[in-house]
């Protein structure tokens, strides 16, 4: 269970466009103490209204599940130019969370492959055509909080960073628990990507892979 590796001084920074992390978390029933102290989400959750909400209720679920104080995104984790970039950052809401990601002490993210999720699809997040085929041509075979990366883990650094609004890969790494949850042969590629370049130091999948 989750709960067995999280306790009531963790802050823990959530991915929440993870279909798997969304369905562990909906099937956790909650405890009758403090679990955490913090839920902190790593990227922006706006987007579409039906993917909106789904990034929102993993978040705020959670932080209920755990007894802890929850801290949102309320921006796109993908804009349109670094200006909106900016505008959002220096907004109160998005940068307290923002600022809350120099606690964090665990991570819980799903590990996402390339390219992207039906649920960061549908978020009104998703890439252009041409810049999946770059990331593709560059070797990308997963992603978590939207950082790229190849199959033996290395980071990516495409164009698109300059328009993400999600907490970066050096920060993620420096987290000292990382949990990844994420299943099924076709994230085969993704998960051992991630494995390799010590995104995660912990997984949580299924028995085929």
């Amino acid at each position: 269970y989750l709960e067995t590796t999280i306790d009531a001084d963790d802050y823990v920074g959530i991915s929440s466009w993870s279909t798997t992390l969304l369905q562990t978390v909906e099937a956790m029933r909650s405890r009758p103490r403090k679990i955490a102290n913090e839920v902190i989400q790593l990227i922006g959750g706006v987007g579409s209204p039906q993917a909106q909400i789904q990034a929102t209720r993993l978040v705020s679920h959670l932080a209920e599940l755990t007894s802890a104080k929850p801290y949102y995104m309320g921006c796109p984790g993908l804009v349109a130019n670094p200006q909106i970039r900016e505008a959002f950052l220096g907004d109160p809401a998005v940068k307290a969370s923002i600022e809350a990601w120099d606690r964090l002490t665990t991570l819980l993210v799903g590990v996402g492959t390339f390219p992207a999720s039906p649920l960061w699809q549908a978020s009104g997040n998703a890439l252009s055509r041409t810049e999946e085929k770059e990331l593709s041509r560059a070797g990308a075979v997963g992603e978590i909080c939207l950082r790229f990366f190849d199959i033996n883990g290395l980071p990516m650094k495409p164009a698109i960073e300059e328009r993400m609004i999600s907490i970066e890969a050096e920060a993620m790494m420096a987290v000292p628990r990382r949990i990844g949850v994420a299943g099924g042969m076709r994230k085969l590629d993704a998960i051992r990507g991630a494995v390799a370049g010590g995104w995660i130091n912990v997984l949580i999948t299924d028995a085929d892979v």
